[in-house]
């Protein structure tokens, strides 16, 4: 976008210093495969940190990946602080600092495309060099650097380490980080004060020793000029960076950069589409051929054709002017004017009517027409017990009648379940996953006058939609079977999953056919729910969106045990909650549910706990939940 190659900063504000590059690992393809592990997935050589690491310790600075253990069930890391010592780390205690290939950067370039030097107001792209029709696919890239998106010291300590490999003499690392030099961001836009505080606590770091040997305004002379190099290079990796999917806690917890399809500009139009590829787990192998990106062509391209990506939500194509330009500017820092907005965004006094021009617009409109995907509904798909009720912990002869959570009474509601539920799917009716046995459906069956199903209709009421709530045939029942063997519980609700994935359509799909719907899982920790909603995620990730368990089980105080760090399985998440305030919030923050949907669901949730603290933390919990979930929202924007 216009901004000139900047030269490799100075090395003062190499802070932290990273580890020493790892030792050759593997055979040739290690920088287009990925060690799999129990859920994670690492390229050899990555660097990861390691939880409660001593800062004095042999893993301070974070350790290098060799390979997953599969017998062991360990990670094989090697330790820079004490080299040629290898160790086995826990999965657990490991998370994604950085990953430096720089080979990837050097791919060979593809027949079909080449890199454009303008392309109008968007500066450098990528053009056609022929004709492509629909579908066509030009090329898969790996990246030439992954790094942890919550981090700006990942991004700069992948980068010092990088610089530090090319001044070594690595002709990789020198190609890397010239693709690295070429990559532009929005410089008509200001820096986000995150990132201008981030390198400036970096910088400050590295210089310490020196503010005692320079003056006043000398140091701060220096300190301004490294404070600007560390925010080049931050704003290099915000402006170009994708979603990296690793398995670990919080998916899309990592980025990655590419050097061709960081050249692809935005169009609310795009011609290109991407596919990451996202291969079968299988821990303990390194897989040839995982991590990387196809990318495909979504409509016919003449040749000399600008090749564009939407940076946006998949959704956004379908949007109207004035909600895609708002997204934009909010999400990804910019106010679009790529050419469908500029017509769209124009009074029809002030549209060209010139043949070219008209014929672009028919040529743009068709294609967001025909880019433009069928709304998706959400089928949002819930346990009883435990999930919409309280069990109470009531037992007969040991074993639980329902669940075990005794903070809440025994059929207490959740306080914002039923909203949440409502705004996560409504106008699509509740399906119901229950381990209530079938042969006793006469006593425990889910009817029009039970009051959990009154209770949904109220909210269906209460929010202006009457109709709506739990639809009694998509309520699918277990059986006594696995009231006296507790194990089966999750395989039978997964067995009832695909049961009503059939009954309403969804199973079995033709190659390439798309789902119309994606179900949410909402279920608790107590009872195998989180069996099942792991079988949902590795059998149809495509149909499942999204498990979220609720917290339940009590300490010797009362009050509710501690809640799980997320993670994802075959690349999608599985989130834990302990009131639906923080279920609303990882709706929120997986794009699945709006600001204004969470906002009214705090509401209820507040007026349904009341006033009153009963001595269970139920309405601390609560109020703790809104606390936490508006900081992190505070923080987001």
């Amino acid at each position: 976008m216009g901004k000139k190659s900047r030269k490799p900063p100075k090395q003062a504000a190499d802070a932290p210093p990273p580890p020493p590059p790892a030792r050759e690992v593997g055979a040739a393809d290690d920088d287009t495969s990925l060690w799999h592990g129990a859920r994670e997935r690492f390229h050899a050589g990555a660097v990861v940190a390691v939880a409660e690491a001593d800062p004095e310790g042999p893993f301070a600075g974070g350790v290098r990946v060799v390979r997953f253990d599969g017998a062991g069930g360990k990670w094989v890391c090697e330790v820079p602080r004490m080299p040629g010592r290898l160790v086995g780390l826990g999965e657990d205690r490991l998370s994604l600092d950085y990953a430096a290939r720089p080979a990837n950067a050097a791919a060979p370039p593809s027949a079909a495309c080449a890199f454009s030097d303008a392309q109008g107001g968007c500066g450098r792209g990528l053009v056609a060099t022929a004709a492509l029709r629909r579908g066509a696919e030009l090329f898969t890239e790996y990246p030439f650097f992954v790094v942890d998106r919550r981090s700006h010291r990942s991004r700069w300590a992948a980068y010092v380490q990088l610089r530090a490999s090319a001044k070594r003499g690595d002709g990789d690392a020198a190609a890397a980080l010239a693709a690295f030099d070429e990559l532009r961001y929005d410089v008509a836009t200001a820096p986000k004060e995150a990132t201008v505080e981030a390198a400036g606590a970096m910088v400050d770091g590295a210089l310490e020793q020196l503010r005692s040997l320079l003056g006043a305004d000398a140091f701060a002379a220096r300190r301004e000029a490294e404070v600007k190099t560390v925010v080049d290079v931050l704003r290099k990796f915000e402006g170009n960076q994708f979603q990296f999917e690793h398995g670990g806690p919080g998916v899309g917890a990592a980025c990655a950069l590419y050097r061709r399809v960081a050249r692809a500009n935005h169009s609310c139009a795009p011609s290109l589409v991407l596919a990451p590829a996202r291969l079968p787990q299988r821990p303990g192998e390194r897989v040839a051929g995982d991590g990387g990106v196809a990318v495909r062509t979504c409509c016919d391209v003449a040749a000399g054709e600008p090749l564009t990506i939407c940076y946006g939500a998949k959704e956004l194509v379908g949007w109207d002017v004035a909600k895609r330009r708002a997204y934009l500017e909010k999400h990804n820092g910019f106010f679009c004017r790529c050419v469908r907005c500029e017509l769209e965004g124009a009074s029809s006094r002030a549209r060209p009517m010139m043949s070219d021009a008209s014929l672009l617009w028919a040529l743009i409109a068709a294609r967001a027409a025909a880019l433009a995907p069928a709304p998706l509904k959400t089928t949002v798909v819930v346990d009883v017990d435990d999930t919409v009720k309280s069990s109470g912990n009531v037992r007969l002869a040991g074993i639980p009648l329902g669940g075990i959570d005794g903070q809440y009474d025994r059929g207490d509601f959740y306080p914002g379940m039923f909203d949440f539920a409502y705004e996560l799917g409504a106008p699509e009716p509740v399906a119901v996953l229950t381990a209530r046995a079938e042969e006793f459906k006469f006593a425990l069956e889910l009817k029009e006058s039970d009051k959990v199903v009154a209770a949904f209709r109220d909210c269906g009421r209460r929010n202006g939609a009457a109709g709506w709530g739990v639809g009694l045939d998509r309520v699918l029942y277990g059986s006594v079977h696995e009231w006296v063997f507790q194990d089966f519980k999750g395989w039978v609700k997964f067995q009832n999953f695909e049961r009503l994935a059939a009954r309403l359509g969804d199973l079995p799909r033709g190659d390439g056919e798309e789902p119309a719907r994606r179900y949410v899982f909402v279920g608790d920790t107590g009872e195998l729910d989180g069996q099942a909603g792991e079988i949902m995620l590795a059998r149809h990730p495509d149909l499942c969106a999204a498990v979220l368990l609720h917290c339940v089980g009590t300490d010797a105080r009362g009050r509710g045990v501690a809640v799980p760090d997320g993670y994802a399985v075959n690349g999608r998440p599985v989130r834990f909650f302990r009131t639906y305030v923080m279920a609303a919030f990882h709706a929120l923050d997986l794009g699945l549910m709006g600001e204004e949907g969470f906002d009214r669901v705090v509401e209820a949730a507040l007026r349904d706990v009341g006033d009153a603290d009963d001595g269970r933390g139920r309405r601390a919990d609560v109020v703790a939940d809104v606390e936490d979930a508006r900081e992190r929202l505070a923080r987001r924007h």
